[in-house]
């Protein structure tokens, strides 16, 4: 499944109530928008994983809660011009699973753009894998904002780091 710019603005938006992501692998090159007003849940086995080398940044916005169930997450491969990924959901953000990782960030940076990774929630987040590994190569900084007021909690996970950049 490819998600596709319908209007050629350079981004995709998917709106709905409760929004269920159920592909093994959905790809995106353009800047990609998922907004619920209630859940966004991402089935057994989902990945949504931006193309290698496209400038996309992407946004998941709940006004409930967001599930990853049994091996879903994110892959943000290729970060050749930087990323920007947003997640953000009111009732909190879960991942029950406990191998592999939830957000992975790889490539190699060739631009001068700072990347920036934000997960915010006034509920919790409950992610018992990698919660982020990045490998990614950047060649300025990298922003990482992960808040959530009723705390983090992860019994076989964590932040691993183990790119590096041309500055601190």
């Amino acid at each position: 499944l490819r998600f596709e710019d319908q209007n050629g603005d350079g981004k995709i938006v998917v709106c709905g109530k409760n929004i269920t992501l159920d592909r093994t692998l959905i790809r995106f090159n353009d800047d990609l928008i998922v907004a619920a007003t209630g859940n966004i849940y991402f089935t057994p086995n989902t990945t949504l994983k931006k193309d290698t080398g496209s400038t996309s940044n992407l946004s998941l916005i709940a006004g409930g809660e967001m599930v990853f169930d049994r091996n879903s997450d994110i892959d943000f491969a290729g970060a050749d011009a930087g990323f920007n990924i947003l997640i953000y959901a009111k009732e909190g953000i879960v991942s029950e699973d406990t191998t592999g990782q939830w957000i992975s960030i790889s490539g190699n940076q060739n631009t001068e753009n700072t990347s920036n990774l934000f997960i915010l929630t006034p509920g919790e987040i409950r992610v018992n894998r990698d919660l982020v590994d990045d490998t990614a190569v950047t060649r300025k900084d990298v922003n990482f904002l992960i808040w959530a007021d009723k705390g983090i909690y992860s019994s076989n996970g964590g932040f691993d780091i183990s790119g590096h950049s041309e500055t601190v």
